[in-house]
């Protein structure tokens, strides 16, 4: 039986919700090197391994505030990428997920963006911002991706 080659997986999400999705599948990546890229926050200080950006609270900040913070986080995860450079990207969204999406593309990474439970209809507007450089879309809800019209897969959900 041929050996499976050990991936470098980053899991990307915001923290909070999208974290908490990523965390209940970490059985997942058993026996790959994965590490979670998140915000720092108190609460994530301690999660390992991970790679932190500055946190971001879009429904307090204003816009071009969020605009900095996001060029801050794209910077941060340029460096990762460039520093550990991941075989597979996953993640369950927020805005982390558009500069980690798109810079992975870059490091010729592949890229899988899981809809959070949460959504039960249409998708996040993380979702549509990452989807052309996404190679995998799972959806968490089989109408979601009956709607679709089979671009995005339903395969249970993650919750």
């Amino acid at each position: 039986m041929a050996e499976r080659k050990k991936l470098t997986i980053a899991l990307v999400a915001n923290a909070g919700g999208h974290l908490t999705e990523l965390q209940s599948v970490e059985t997942a990546w058993k026996g790959h090197d994965f590490f979670y890229v998140t915000q720092r926050y108190p609460w994530t200080q301690g999660l390992k391994p991970a790679c932190l950006t500055p946190g971001l609270d879009v429904r307090k900040l204003p816009t071009l505030k969020v605009l900095c913070m996001l060029v801050m986080a794209a910077f941060v995860i340029a460096w990762v990428w460039v520093r550990r450079r991941p075989d597979v990207v996953v993640s369950t969204g927020g805005e982390l997920a558009l500069p980690a999406f798109w810079l992975a593309k870059l490091v010729r990474a592949k890229t899988i963006f899981i809809e959070s439970y949460a959504r039960t209809e249409g998708l996040s507007m993380a979702a549509k911002a990452v989807a052309p450089v996404t190679d995998e879309f799972f959806v968490q809800h089989p109408e979601q991706a009956q709607a679709a019209g089979g671009r995005y897969r339903y395969a249970g959900n993650v919750l």
